[in-house]
């Protein structure tokens, strides 16, 4: 966060690290570059209104105790370690005191139950994966929203494999869904090839491990962050919320997303 800079010494340099609160990658216009200044010492000088409430807070309920000032407790920060890795996020300066650990989440693989795994073997023709993580529940979806992206799935030759939470009627044939995802291991799996998501560090992370590209369609916080570092990075698609009721609009970004796909295996 944009306050943690200061408390190890941290270079803060908006000019190219894109804030956290912002949607730009480090490739960034005049413009963008002083939207993300303004962004970043907004976003410091909020912090600290909130650091004078905790002062605040602490002497009320510790009216006898010599506490010091929260900006002095804070510079106490011996390490931080940051789950972003510079692949994905971009390079910047780092002091000895930050480490980025990005993907230590990601474990060695893990067998597939056995449905699961027999679907995924026998869709030689490829799998596109769809979830939304555990935060966003795709059958909260506006109804208009849900039909135009079943109706989109239907013009693919691939099976679909959607983390849905509920009954659907007359889903596609070609439409399967799954009330939970062992994520990275499904997204490993050789005949994925492309992932439909929210844009949640943990899975994209997950996507880029496994070579997946992704199409991305951020909902809040830090996610217009990790779709803007995958399209900078010929790695994803990002799709915009408000235009999804759109059934042409949702298929042009899926087969954008599998032509990432198709340049980046012949790079490979």
């Amino acid at each position: 966060m944009p306050w943690h800079y200061d408390r190890v010494g941290l270079p803060d340099t908006p000019s190219y690290i894109p804030s956290e609160f912002s949607t730009f990658s480090e490739v960034m216009s005049l413009l963008d570059r002083a939207e993300n200044w303004i962004v970043t010492r907004a976003v410091k000088l909020l912090y600290r209104i909130v650091e004078n409430s905790d002062n605040q807070l602490l002497r009320e309920r510790f009216p006898d105790a010599a506490i010091p000032d929260v900006r002095e407790i804070v510079k106490n920060t011996s390490l931080i370690l940051v789950n972003q890795h510079y692949t994905l996020s971009g390079a910047r300066p780092l002091v000895p005191a930050v480490l980025e650990i990005g993907g230590v989440h990601i474990g060695s693989a893990k067998p597939l139950p056995h449905d699961l795994q027999s679907l995924l073997d026998d869709a030689h023709e490829g799998v596109i994966v769809v979830s939304f993580g555990s935060v966003l529940r795709a059958s909260s979806l506006p109804k208009n929203k849900r039909n135009a992206f079943i109706e989109a799935f239907r013009h693919f030759n691939y099976k679909v494999v959607w983390k849905w939470e509920t009954a659907m009627d007359n889903p596609p044939k070609n439409l399967f869904l799954q009330r939970w995802l062992p994520q990275r291991d499904v997204l490993c799996h050789e005949n994925v090839r492309l992932f439909v998501s929210h844009g949640g560090l943990l899975g994209i992370s997950e996507a880029v491990h496994c070579g997946v590209p992704v199409v991305v369609m951020p909902i809040y916080g830090d996610q217009f962050l990790n779709a803007a570092a995958l399209v900078n990075r010929g790695a994803g698609v990002q799709m915009a919320y408000e235009n999804i009721e759109n059934v042409t609009y949702i298929k042009q970004c899926i087969a954008e997303g599998l032509s990432e796909r198709s340049v980046w295996l012949e790079t490979k």
